[in-house]
């Protein structure tokens, strides 16, 4: 059971233990999926224009208009979760590897024992570390990102 979707809380009146459940988050996600199909046909549908910049494509502040609203139907809201899945794969894949390879290494306390190891070798607290810690990550971010770029370049 996730540890965020129950709490357990004491009554003092009652004196057992009472637990609170939180929303499914199956359920949440199909209500925000609902909702925002209701709305495709209560607002306006508008775009910018964009323009080309060198490499990079800007979106023109000045130029909003709008385009005739294609609200989405019933079977399409059912259809735009897997649609959506496969569009993301390349992403999700990515996530998943590397939050099993981040989990693997977290159980098997790989990670804590390199920040002590780097911390005794630097002569540096634990916990000046942390935010260390932190940067090989934003690193690998920002190269997967760059990464179809770096490559259709050749």
């Amino acid at each position: 059971m996730n540890a965020l979707s129950e709490r357990k809380s004491d009554s003092p009146e009652e004196g057992k233990e009472t637990k609170l459940k939180g929303i499914n988050p199956f359920v949440l996600m199909f209500i925000v999926i609902v909702t925002v199909t209701m709305l495709t046909y209560i607002v306006p549908a508008g775009q910018y224009e964009r323009i080309e910049t060198g490499n990079r494509t800007e979106v023109d502040p000045n130029s909003f208009e709008f385009v005739e609203s294609t609200p989405v139907g019933l079977l399409d809201m059912f259809t735009s979760f897997h649609l959506g899945m496969i569009e993301g794969a390349s992403i999700i894949l990515f996530v998943f590897l590397f939050g099993g390879a981040l989990g693997i290494m977290q159980a098997t306390g790989a990670i804590d024992s390199l920040v002590k190891y780097v911390a005794a070798r630097l002569g540096v607290k634990k916990s000046s570390l942390h935010m260390k810690r932190r940067e090989p990550f934003a690193f690998g971010k920002g190269f997967y990102v760059r990464l179809p770029k770096i490559l259709s370049s050749k």
